[in-house]
């Protein structure tokens, strides 16, 4: 089980109750070997008319800030984020 703040949860929900009976894509016009960060920095550009630097770096961040009031045990933390809670902790004060 993966935490998920409600509002992700609620999209990827929409999503997958508005796609094809048996489809097992998120993005199904996604090619196999396509590159997801240059796809989202495109999408970043059309929908913000901008793309800030590294967004998959800033959103794996932002996920790990995100859980680690929520998960309390430290091994759980570590093996879903595959950071140290220690460092985590330090990088928040």
């Amino acid at each position: 089980m993966i935490p998920l703040s409600p509002v992700v949860e609620q999209v990827l929900s929409d999503w997958f109750h508005q796609s094809p009976e048996g489809e097992p894509l998120v993005f199904p016009g996604m090619k196999a070997k396509q590159n997801f960060s240059v796809m989202t920095e495109k999408l970043a550009v059309r929908v913000l008319g901008e793309c800030r630097l590294n967004p998959w770096y800033n959103l794996r961040k932002s996920f790990c800030c995100d859980i680690l009031p929520v998960v309390r045990d430290i091994a759980t933390y570590e093996a879903i984020t595959d950071h140290s809670y220690a460092v985590a902790v330090k990088h928040l004060k």
